[in-house]
């Protein structure tokens, strides 16, 4: 389920947005132009909501990076996605080349603008992060 979540938030940003969106993963190397997004695995969480392990609540986290071109591209296309997130229903996909077999709803939990540490490095000019999260069940 993993892969096919992330895969889903990856492929709705990109076609909702016209942003390249990229997953990150180990020797990614960023796109140098803007504006994109990045969509990074975070920690997932458990929680066994019944006995005998019969149902069990399954939180996967995302952190998704916005790198913009300027101050002013930041603030509008970090509006878009904050409507994305809060509103949009995101098409979930079993296996890229077939229509989407279900669907999710994600969960906007943080919002944090984060400042160039070396402002002669243009990728980390005006860039932020979003956290969500989606909520699946498991069952046996």
């Amino acid at each position: 389920m993993q892969n096919e979540i992330s895969y889903a938030i990856t492929r709705y940003i990109q076609e909702a947005t016209g942003m390249k969106t990229v997953q990150i993963f180990d020797g990614i190397k960023l796109p140098t132009e803007k504006p994109f997004v990045t969509v990074e695995q975070l920690v997932n969480a458990s929680t066994i909501l019944t006995k005998r392990r019969e149902s069990i609540s399954k939180v996967y986290r995302y952190q998704i990076g916005l790198y913009a071109k300027s101050l002013s591209d930041r603030s509008t296309r970090q509006d878009q996605l904050v409507r994305i997130f809060h509103f949009d229903e995101f098409p979930l996909y079993k296996n890229p080349s077939q229509p989407a077999t279900g669907s999710f709803f994600v969960e906007l939990t943080n919002e944090t603008p984060i400042p160039a540490d070396d402002v002669a490095n243009e990728t980390e000019k005006f860039r932020m992060f979003f956290d969500i999260s989606v909520t699946t069940v498991l069952r046996k």
